[in-house]
């Protein structure tokens, strides 16, 4: 088990901004995992760093989508709780949003020379 309590002695959770999940009042965010000291996955992710640092639109693009994911992630909790019927309309819903993300990332990601593999795996799928 990792020592995570430098999280709470540098208050990083008031650094970063975590949205509060309104039905059962809790993070989003659990910043503990993503905390890593594996040096593989540590350079995995410095490398799609690097890719987003040297590609300004890259970097912007991906800004972009992440809201419409967090979206993505939102409607599909508020389908949780609806009527049979009302579950199928959301799954054609969240059909298509999801491929409007797909689409995005495809138009998006190959308009780049990328390098690091969470990048590339992502345009290969």
């Amino acid at each position: 088990m990792k020592n995570i309590d430098f999280l709470k002695e540098l208050n990083i959770g008031s650094m970063i901004k975590i949205k509060e999940n309104s039905w059962n009042g809790k993070d989003y965010i659990n910043l503990e995992s993503y905390l890593t000291d594996d040096i593989n996955v540590i350079n995995y992710r410095l490398d799609a760093l690097t890719d987003l640092m040297e590609n300004r639109k890259l970097y912007e693009s991906m800004l972009e989508i992440v809201p419409q994911i967090d979206s993505f992630r939102e409607l599909r909790s508020l389908s949780s709780t609806a009527s049979d019927e009302v579950d199928d309309l959301y799954s054609v819903r969240d059909l298509q949003v999801y491929l409007d993300l797909v689409d995005y990332l495809f138009e998006n990601l190959n308009k780049f020379e990328l390098k690091s593999e969470m990048f590339l795996t992502i345009k290969k799928r």
